[in-house]
């Protein structure tokens, strides 16, 4: 069976933008591959080397977005999964607050607040109520809490 992927609309669309530009690269890369050839004796020339590895990675890549496009769970967020919303909590050790947007694992970037729903901060929040405090298990074992400030769509 294959691994269902949760993805956003937005994150949808991103993959197919990415699908569409390896597909040009891979064509300019048969081109390089040709003219590499040109270049008579193979078992010396580095640039055909390096066009055949490059081939070989773009085609490895177009395969794993291909089955990400394929197999992919458009989110859809409801009333009790916070799947696709953005999530405002306040640390209590800290008395900070922090706004994410849970996501499924491969839209999952941290450095701009997106967070996996199976990271361990993802995995306390995505069915929490808008007002509540819930406990964070880090994979290493510490714990601490956070309110949750705020749940919403955009």
């Amino acid at each position: 069976m294959d691994q269902k992927y949760n993805l956003t609309q937005e994150g949808l669309e991103k993959l197919k933008k990415k699908y569409e530009e390896l597909k040009i690269r891979q064509a300019e890369n048969i081109i390089a591959i040709q003219e590499a050839r040109g270049q008579g004796d193979l078992s010396e020339n580095a640039d055909y080397d390096a066009a055949k590895d490059a081939q070989r990675d773009i085609a490895a890549e177009l395969k794993d977005i291909e089955n990400k496009i394929n197999n992919a769970v458009i989110i859809t967020s409801t009333e009790h999964n916070n799947l696709g919303k953005f999530i405002t909590v306040r640390f209590l050790d800290e008395n900070e607050e922090e706004t994410y947007h849970l996501v499924g694992t491969i839209e999952a970037d941290p450095l701009v607040n997106k967070i996996s729903d199976l990271s361990p901060l993802g995995k306390a929040i995505i069915n929490a109520k808008q007002g509540s405090t819930v406990r964070v298990k880090t994979e290493d074992g510490e714990q601490f809490d956070v309110l949750i400030v705020k749940i919403s769509k955009k």
